[in-house]
């Protein structure tokens, strides 16, 4: 793996708290980001079959010349091997198929996509930490925040 001075995108929220006590990016920030997050799990889910399972702040770096690369691929598993039900500890980006204990493939990392954007632009995740805080409004917020912000970047629309 390729050294990344940049450093990681949990790296620039806590920047950005100890600066200006804000917890979210401005928009432009975001975008480039998250479109170069995108093409990885286009990429990981289309050519190699493979789900990260792990989306989050953290694990998002990006190198000398601002791109975004994706690491911690250690919960990760190839969709070959066949659906999972494994649960993992990253609260407030878990998707409902987990704290479900249903089985799930690669759409956990579109939720988790959509979780981080959310968490990116509004200084949060969502709020549930299991299955009985779970509710629709904890599902559907990130996905609203994340239509309204695509719609806004103009090479997307």
């Amino acid at each position: 793996m390729e050294y990344c001075t940049g450093g990681s995108v949990k790296s620039k929220l806590v920047a950005k708290w100890t600066n200006d006590n804000v917890l979210d990016l401005p928009e432009e920030t975001v975008a480039p980001l998250m479109a170069n997050v995108a093409e990885a799990f286009i990429y990981l889910h289309e050519t190699q079959g493979l789900v990260h399972r792990d989306l989050k702040a953290e694990n998002v770096v990006e190198d000398a010349s601002r791109l975004a690369k994706v690491c911690d691929f250690g919960q990760s598993f190839y969709l070959q091997d066949g659906l999972e039900t494994v649960t993992w500890d990253s609260t407030g980006y878990q998707p409902p198929e987990v704290l479900q204990n249903a089985e799930y493939g690669e759409k956990i990392d579109v939720y988790t996509f959509d979780v981080m954007v959310h968490c990116l632009l509004l200084g949060t995740t969502t709020k549930h930490k299991d299955i009985e805080s779970l509710n629709l409004g904890d599902m559907t917020e990130p996905a609203k925040t994340i239509e309204t912000f695509v719609r806004r970047i103009p090479w997307r629309r």
